[in-house]
């Protein structure tokens, strides 16, 4: 019979196989519908960000913001239900209520990048690099921040500061502008 120190070794050990993600997504189907990626691309382009938060631990994220609930919940509607809806600023003086999106997950942002990156007018080279990053990640999930994925979280860091993007105004306005027909 082993002992509590030998049985919760094998715990733990179990545990970590089971989180890594061996190559595999845990999505098998599409998460944006094909009749909904041109929406969802230009909504992200319009009113959303593509990062990667947490720079030591490196966790991708899609983010969509608006002070509708509506228009948030409608997108969420748009891909499937994956990822959530959360109150930002609620009921603080001075500060419209606001909304957002937010999925934070390796496989998830991956396979939503994959399935709209055609349809992005702009942000393209920020979808890429954290595209790059999750390829990087799902090969050795658990293990310590390569020096590959320390650059590209500097990389997309750097290509989100506004004085470095290169996307026309024109491009934006007319992003923001399909959003609103969303």
């Amino acid at each position: 019979m082993p002992n509590k120190s030998e049985e919760k070794l094998r715990l733990l050990e179990s545990c970590q196989k089971s989180h890594r993600y061996s190559g595999r997504y845990p999505y098998h189907s599409d998460i944006v519908p094909p009749e909904n990626r041109l929406a969802v691309a230009w909504t992200i382009a319009a009113e959303g960000t593509i990062s990667i938060s947490s720079p030591k631990k490196g966790v991708p994220k899609l983010r969509v913001s608006n002070t509708e609930k509506d228009f948030v919940l409608r997108f969420h509607e748009l891909v499937a239900g994956a990822g959530g809806v959360f109150d930002g600023h609620k009921n603080r003086p001075g500060r419209k209520d606001d909304y957002f999106w937010q999925l934070r997950s390796i496989p998830g942002v991956y396979k939503v990048l994959t399935e709209i990156i055609d349809f992005l007018p702009i942000k393209r080279q920020v979808a890429l690099a954290v595209m790059e990053f999750c390829e990087s990640r799902m090969s050795h999930f658990g293990f310590p921040l390569s020096q590959l994925e320390k650059d590209l979280i500097y990389q997309v860091r750097v290509l989100n500061e506004r004085r470095h993007r290169k996307d026309g105004a024109e491009d934006q306005r007319e992003a923001k502008a399909l959003s609103a027909i969303i």
